[in-house]
């Protein structure tokens, strides 16, 4: 009788325990153990790889910085993560402002428009470009080059500033969401560059490609243009080149020279709106200085001539020494 006695107690304990589960709390249970077993799809941004983000080194130095004007396309890594066919998915670019190191508004193009790129038709039963990802697999195999429901890529004009570009996906599925999207950090630095060019010519002054050949005197000219995207508005003037002439002896170009266009423009403001300004002749080029039209100058030089020697090579070196640049 005395062995029995643990036994009892036991079985009692659990009738008690038991008693106090309520059916439907052990019906709930079995539903969860039953949904978590179930394969899903999970739509996943593995990467983005255009554009590559900026990483700032110690010295200072900015590796995978943009320039102002760079015309920018999107590419990401895109998997099914999970276990099942994916049949829904769309995808999103957003370029957000940067607020000290934090993402910020969604920035906008010149016409005010956000900065958002969408395509709500990548994947579906019908009308998209594919119907369905298998589980683990890479949409497009691998790298995709985001596009539009159009097949037309995504693309934006790079504009100087700091950036945040998110990409992320969009599933009807239900999935994990916190592998949705991926973000990178990009700089975008403003610059101009001035173009310099040394042409041989012949007598109608028209450019003769490659070298040229012969004991005739040969003539040549100098020009210079001015790139400056984020700035339409920039001439550089007075410009001063070098000019070196090797192998021959027998030229008439000077050893220096003042390159543009002479042209009236504003040499000094007052800086306000509708203010008085000074203005007086400049040898420019880039922007002709009005801020009614976007015409643009090339600088020229005269023609130059020389006379190559009876036997051997002969060149001409050109190096830009000064100029001015006026915003």
């Amino acid at each position: 009788m005395k062995k029995m006695t643990p036994m009892i107690l036991v079985i009692l304990m659990l009738v008690s325990v038991l008693s106090s589960i309520d059916v439907y709390e052990l019906q709930e249970m079995n539903e969860y153990e039953e949904t978590s077993g179930r394969a899903s799809p999970d739509p996943e941004v593995v990467t983005v790889t255009s554009p590559r983000e900026t990483t700032t080194m110690p010295n200072g130095d900015q590796i995978n910085e943009l320039l102002v004007g760079e015309v920018v396309n999107f590419n990401a890594y895109f998997r099914n993560s999970g276990d099942a066919d994916l049949s829904s998915l769309g995808y999103t670019a957003t370029i957000y402002e940067d607020e000290s190191g934090s993402r910020g508004d969604i920035a906008t193009n010149d016409n005010g428009d956000l900065l958002e790129f969408e395509n709500t038709q990548v994947i579906c039963a019908q009308g998209c470009t594919f119907t369905s990802l298998a589980a683990g697999d890479y949409l497009n195999g691998g790298e995709t080059n985001m596009v539009d429901s159009t097949g037309t890529p995504f693309e934006w004009t790079a504009v100087a500033g700091n950036y945040w570009i998110t990409v992320s996906v969009q599933t009807t599925e239900i999935n994990d969401i916190g592998n949705d999207e991926y973000s990178v950090q990009i700089s975008v630095r403003d610059y101009y560059d001035i173009v310099l060019d040394v042409t041989w010519v012949d007598d109608n002054g028209a450019a003769i490609d490659g070298a040229v050949e012969g004991t005739d005197p040969v003539d040549f000219q100098i020009s210079m243009d001015l790139v400056a995207p984020g700035d339409p508005g920039m001439n550089i003037r007075n410009a001063t080149v070098s000019i070196t002439v090797s192998g021959t002896n027998v030229y008439d170009s000077p050893s220096s020279e003042m390159i543009g266009q002479s042209t009236v423009v504003e040499i000094q403001s007052d800086g306000t709106v509708g203010g008085s300004t000074t203005t007086d002749a400049r040898l420019i080029f880039g922007s002709d200085g009005d801020p009614a039209t976007t015409t643009t100058i090339t600088g020229i030089s005269p023609t130059y001539t020389l006379t190559p020697p009876s036997d051997g090579t002969f060149s001409v070196d050109v190096e830009l020494v000064d100029y001015y640049v006026y915003e």
